[in-house]
């Protein structure tokens, strides 16, 4: 999907998950659906069921083109629910998009120069350097637009002295799994262990990382 961000408030600890984007640029890699529209509708559909493994059910997608981000104004929208929502935490994307997705970069743009108040925190998701390295260079070969220009496959990732928190998250494990395996378009098989990069998934079931914006 486009860009997400999860706004989380303290009371009763309520989520609200906003998605930029329905990820309608993408490929169906069991080969059944073709790029455009109707992907988009079946990909919202996934992330609903994936948000629902998780036991969150305040999901708003907006709609903007995928891919496209860049020449959006986001600010409007998601100012909208910061406002309306007030959270005391907000989780999204790091500041080299994972793996240097135009997309991921907008939105954690657009988060970024929102979110500063003192009685909120963002945290940004955190992997190891290189880890999304491959996806990096693949996108690059074949999705060349999609790949920021100002990133560099040597800069992906978040070294360790600047984790700011480290969340074990072996007993949802398998949670994590469901949500993956929701997102049938991104696998192979109905594979959850194939989304995105061979030997991915593995690495991310025990521990989670944030830095601090």
């Amino acid at each position: 999907m486009g860009g997400t961000l999860a706004l989380c408030a303290e009371s009763q600890v309520e989520i609200r998950l906003l998605c930029m984007s329905n990820g309608e640029s993408g490929t169906d890699r069991r080969g059944l659906q073709a790029s455009g529209a109707e992907l988009g509708k079946v990909r919202a559909e996934e992330l609903r069921a994936s948000c629902s493994a998780l036991g969150i059910f305040d999901l708003h997608t907006l709609g903007f083109p995928d891919g496209e981000l860049t020449y959006a104004d986001l600010r409007p929208f998601i100012g909208l629910h910061l406002r309306e929502f007030s959270p005391q935490v907000i989780l999204t994307l790091g500041t080299d998009g994972v793996y240097g997705h135009i997309d991921h970069l907008a939105t954690t743009g657009a988060v970024s120069r929102l979110s500063k108040t003192p009685n909120t925190r963002v945290l940004h998701t955190a992997f190891e350097p290189g880890l999304f390295a491959p996806l990096h260079k693949r996108l690059k070969r074949w999705r060349p637009t999609m790949i920021g220009p100002n990133v560099r496959r040597n800069q992906l990732g978040t070294p360790r002295s600047q984790v700011a928190l480290q969340v074990n998250i072996e007993t949802v494990r398998q949670k994590k799994l469901n949500a993956i395996n929701a997102h049938s378009t991104q696998l192979e098989n109905n594979d959850p262990y194939s989304f995105l990069l061979p030997n991915l998934i593995e690495s991310l079931l025990k521990e989670e990382y944030y830095s601090l914006a």
